[in-house]
């Protein structure tokens, strides 16, 4: 979880999120409200997100969702 935290580290002498950090924040929320609304419950959905995917090849969510723009709809699209 230290990755994940390091992603929104604060700009020390602003005291507030860079744009790249506030996109990062902002695609982590939408798929953590995804998650959320999967699994209705917070420790279920922490587990859905931090653990490693065999669809991602063995990757954890969170971590595709933080890497790019394109992360956010791989990780919560629809399997058919």
């Amino acid at each position: 979880m230290g990755r994940v935290r390091k992603a929104f580290a604060t700009d020390r002498a602003e005291g507030r999120l860079s744009a790249k950090e506030g996109t990062r924040l902002a695609r982590f929320a939408s798929v953590w409200a995804v998650a959320l609304d999967m699994w209705d419950s917070g420790d279920a959905a922490r587990r859905s997100i931090f653990a490693a995917h065999p669809l991602l090849h063995g990757r954890k969510p969170v971590v595709v969702v933080l890497e790019n723009e394109f992360g956010r709809p791989v990780v919560v699209a629809p399997v058919p």
